[in-house]
């Protein structure tokens, strides 16, 4: 599984998928950040929301992990034996957990992207050239950036 993780999971997401590394969002995170703090006199504010999935691995729905897992483009065949094995395991404590957590997340990050990509939400860019960022996923944690307005804080409702 882990040799597809790169080609399924947004960029966005940055642990546990290989070749990617979690310190490159958490760079990313500051950067961002930082510039938010610079420019909050300038009229233009920003917001940051920091999602904590308590129990993360206890709380993937069975049915939802299988349809990602189509929509991704999984073989339905490769989709019964993770589902079977899991039926007999302690999801908290299997090596595949951190993995099939990813694919329902990439189900999170691309409402977020479509929201950001529709103009529900404003990603914040850290500087002029700096692509704008609406979201930096670490497994469980995740960060949302956004206009600090009334509409922006309804649509990620």
């Amino acid at each position: 599984m882990k040799g597809v993780l790169d080609k399924v999971i947004s960029p966005t997401q940055s642990a546990f998928v290989p070749g990617r590394h979690i310190h490159d969002n958490v760079i990313a995170a500051f950067e961002t950040i930082h510039s938010i703090r610079k420019n909050s006199g300038s009229g233009a504010a920003n917001l940051v929301l920091k999602l904590d999935i308590s129990k993360a691995y206890h709380r993937v729905e069975w049915l939802f992990l299988k349809k990602m897992m189509a929509k991704l483009g999984f073989a339905e065949s490769w989709v019964q034996l993770i589902l079977r094995q899991l039926a007999f395991s302690n999801l908290q404590g299997d090596p595949l957990s951190p993995y099939l957590f990813l694919l329902c997340s990439e189900g999170l990050s691309c409402l977020f992207s479509h929201a950001d990509m529709m103009g529900f939400i404003h990603g914040v860019q850290a500087s002029r050239n700096a692509p704008s960022v609406s979201q930096l996923l670490f497994a469980d944690d995740s960060l949302v950036f956004a206009k600090a307005e009334m509409q922006e804080v309804v649509n990620l409702k």
